[in-house]
C-alpha cells in the first residue's frame, strides 16, 4: 500500500501494471488495458482473461404431471452445451410458458436444468415454454445453433396429461 501516493502516480502504476491489447471491442479512445490488481510487484504477471464460451441449447425434453383431481402442471428439463457439444454447468436458463409465467434455472454438472409451469386447471388443454436465453459468467448465448428438431423456435408444447 502507499497512502502518500498522488493521483497522477497511482494511475501512473495502474497503466504500467496493465496489459495492453487484450479488451475485445474496447471502443474509440480507449486506452485498451487489461488491468491487474498486483501491480506492486507480489505476483505474476497477468495471463490472458479467460476464454469466451459460447452456449446454446443442446436440447428440450418434457412432461406433464397432474396435480389433485381438477389441475395439471408441465416440467420442461433445457440442456445447455458449449461449441464443442459438451454441456455446460453454472448457465442460467431464462424462460416463459404461454399462460403468463416465467422463470430461470441455473444448469447443474449435467448441464441441464428443469423449469416447471405454475399449476393449470384441466380447462387448459396445452401450455407452451419458449426458451428466451442463456447466460452466465464468461458466456455468450449463440441461439442460431439450439438443437431444435421442429425447427428455428426455441419452444415445446406440452399437452395435459
Amino acid at each position: 500500500a502507499h497512502p502518500s501516493a498522488t493521483p497522477s502516480a497511482v494511475e501512473t502504476a495502474i497503466e504500467t501494471g496493465a496489459t495492453t491489447n487484450k479488451v475485445t471491442s474496447a471502443g474509440a479512445n480507449s486506452l485498451n488495458l487489461l488491468l491487474y490488481s498486483l501491480i506492486a510487484g507480489t505476483g505474476s504477471s497477468p495471463s490472458d482473461p479467460p476464454a469466451t464460451v459460447y452456449i446454446h441449447s443442446g436440447g428440450r425434453a418434457g412432461c406433464t404431471a397432474t396435480v389433485g383431481k381438477k389441475n395439471w402442471r408441465a416440467t420442461v428439463t433445457v440442456t445447455v452445451h458449449n461449441a464443442a457439444h459438451g454441456v455446460v454447468a453454472n448457465a442460467t436458463v431464462q424462460g416463459s410458458w404461454s399462460n403468463g409465467g416465467t422463470g430461470s434455472c441455473t444448469t447443474d454438472a449435467s448441464g441441464s436444468c428443469p423449469m416447471t409451469s405454475s399449476s393449470m386447471n384441466n380447462g387448459t388443454a396445452a401450455v407452451t415454454f419458449t426458451l428466451t436465453g442463456l447466460s452466465g459468467s464468461g458466456m455468450t448465448y449463440t441461439s442460431g445453433v439450439n438443437h431444435d428438431p421442429s425447427g428455428a423456435q426455441p419452444a415445446v408444447t406440452l399437452t395435459k396429461p
